[in-house]
């Protein structure tokens, strides 16, 4: 129990930061198209995770949580994104609320695949030229006896 209410209280901390710091930024960004700012915020917030989780060894269990799951799930902000999506479409601005979510989905997930491809492609390689691994394709020279 007491581990779910640190759980919490990290989370809690974090997002009210991120959320802090979000609404900081956003009027510092003096973009003439309305949705962007919030775009930059997110795909940033996606980017971040990879740096948290790259010092993952490194963290508390609490300092993860108040970095992944609060601060970030408080920066980038879902709920802003799908309230200037259908305030866009309620405006009748139907390419531009598709060309938002294809701008604030996509890149975010193929950022992903990419990093998930890189990782698959590294560990076979790695695997095949470890030294303690037999060659499989040696090739023995005739003998001539």
């Amino acid at each position: 129990m007491q581990g779910d209410i640190l759980f919490f209280i990290s989370a809690a901390l974090g997002g009210f930061l991120g959320a802090f710091f979000r609404e900081l930024i956003l009027p510092l960004m003096p973009f003439y198209i309305s949705w962007f700012p919030v775009l930059l915020i997110n795909i940033l917030g996606s980017f971040t995770i990879d740096i948290i989780y790259g010092f993952e060894k490194r963290l508390h269990p609490r300092m993860k949580d108040f970095c992944a799951v609060g601060f970030r799930g408080g920066f980038s902000t879902f709920s802003h994104f799908t309230y200037q999506t259908f305030d866009l479409l309620k405006n009748g601005y139907f390419i531009t609320a598709l060309l938002n979510v294809l701008f604030s989905v996509c890149p975010q997930n193929l950022y992903q695949d990419f990093r998930m491809f890189l990782r698959l492609t590294s560990r076979v390689l790695l695997s095949a030229f470890a030294q303690d691994q037999p060659k499989v394709l040696s090739v023995e020279e005739p003998s001539y006896e």
